[in-house]
């Protein structure tokens, strides 16, 4: 199954990114090194839809944790994905 890592500067951060995505109905799980990154799985039917909620999670956790910003792993590329501009 595909997924997409979303890559923080702390364990702290994605402990809460983690809750708040399962909170949102993704699953997500910390990364295998257990500390700074979360695995979300994607649907295998509509991959591209899921890459959009998770990214429209990730985005409104950045605006309410006050993180500056996450790095988004994805079919081998990388994504700075900060907060948006209120």
């Amino acid at each position: 199954m595909q997924s997409v890592t979303i890559e923080l500067g702390d364990a702290d951060g994605a402990t809460s990114l983690r809750s708040f995505l399962r909170a949102e109905g993704l699953t997500a799980d910390l990364g295998a090194d257990g500390a700074h990154h979360v695995a979300v799985d994607l649907i295998a039917t509509v991959p591209e839809q899921r890459i959009e909620t998770v990214l429209s999670a990730v985005d409104a956790w950045l605006s309410r944790s006050g993180n500056g910003s996450v790095t988004v792993h994805l079919d081998g590329s990388s994504y700075l994905l900060g907060p948006a501009d209120g």
